[in-house]
Formats: structure tokens, C-alpha cells, sequence
């Protein structure tokens, strides 16, 4: 497959204005309020987070199989899917109870390069095609919407643009300007 350049071009209009989260009782995590916010000059880099409703983990436990899901304890633990983007690279995993999962201490996902063009971004794994979203930021909240999901052989969208779109299509928050794991 024809790899995707790994070059940042950010268009304007992507981004509104950076600001602390404003920490209220309605809070479920008043430690979320002291993360800073995402830098104005590169708005992606850092972890980003969105935690599964308890719908979500079931569905992701179907996906996952009943042997795999059983050893991970899903469901019944708190799950979230996490973004990381360091410049032109990016990584996906999942976070149970607030803990990545590793395995053989990488997370256990996907990832490869990125390239972003305006409002648009591109996220290749180096085999599998590439996936486009369009992408925003507002204070600390991104979030990702597919565009096209297309597989390696460039003939089409991929055969599991619904899983896909499963996975990475949600309003994510900031979780650390921490990109590794």
C-alpha cells in the first residue's frame, strides 16, 4: 500500500480556543478539571479518551469474542477507548478501570501514521488502508467523525467500516498531553 505521508498541515477552523474544564458538581471526576488543555499550536498531540456506555462494552465483548472478553473481565469493568497522537504517528487502544491494556507492553489496538489536512484526518496502520475523518476541537472535547474507510487493496471501503466507525467515531476528552503509554 501507498503509505500515507507523515506530515502535519493544520487548516484553520478545526480548532476553537483551548480553555481549563471548568470543574462543577455535575463532575463525575473532579480530577479532570486540573488536565490541561490541549496545546492551540498542535491541538492533537496527547491522549484523548471516550468511555464506553455499558451498551458499548457489550457490543465491544460480541466483537471481541467470549474467550478474549472473559480474560479481559468485559463486561463489568469500566471501559474506554483511547486516542494518542505524537505529531505524524497515532496509536488506539482500551482502557479497563483506568488501566491501558497492554500486550507485551504495547497497547493492544492498532496504530501507524497520521496525516491531517484542514479539517480532514488521515490515520493509516501501514496494511490494513486508511481511515479519513473529519476532526474538531473544542476546549478539551475532540471529536472524530469517518469520512472513508478504505481497504489496502484500494478497491473499496473496507469490509468493517461499521466496527470502525464502532471503535473511533466519538467525542473523546482530553486525558494528558502524554502521548506514550
Amino acid at each position: 500500500m501507498l503509505a500515507v505521508a507523515a506530515s502535519l498541515v493544520l487548516g484553520a477552523g478545526s480548532v476553537t480556543s483551548a480553555q481549563e474544564p471548568s470543574a462543577s458538581p455535575e463532575s463525575n471526576d473532579a480530577a479532570m478539571a486540573s488536565v490541561a488543555s490541549p496545546s492551540p499550536t498542535d491541538p492533537l498531540r496527547g491522549t484523548w479518551d471516550y468511555q464506553l456506555t455499558d451498551a458499548e462494552v457489550e457490543v465491544l465483548a460480541a466483537l471481541w469474542g467470549p474467550e478474549e472478553a472473559a480474560a479481559v473481565g468485559i463486561p463489568g469493568r469500566t471501559t474506554s477507548i483511547r486516542m494518542a497522537f505524537d505529531y505524524d504517528t497515532w496509536w488506539q487502544s482500551v482502557v479497563f478501570d483506568g488501566e491501558l491494556y497492554l500486550l507485551d507492553g504495547v497497547p493492544e489496538g492498532d496504530g501507524g501514521t497520521l496525516t491531517l489536512n484542514g479539517d480532514q484526518l488521515t490515520l493509516t496502520n501501514g496494511r490494513d488502508g486508511w481511515a479519513t475523518y473529519r476532526w474538531s476541537v473544542d476546549g478539551n472535547q475532540l471529536t472524530l467523525d469517518l469520512l472513508e474507510c478504505v481497504e489496502q487493496s484500494r478497491v473499496g471501503e473496507c469490509g468493517d467500516t461499521d466496527t470502525v466507525a464502532f471503535v473511533t467515531e466519538h467525542t473523546y476528552t482530553y486525558s494528558s498531553s502524554d502521548p506514550g503509554y
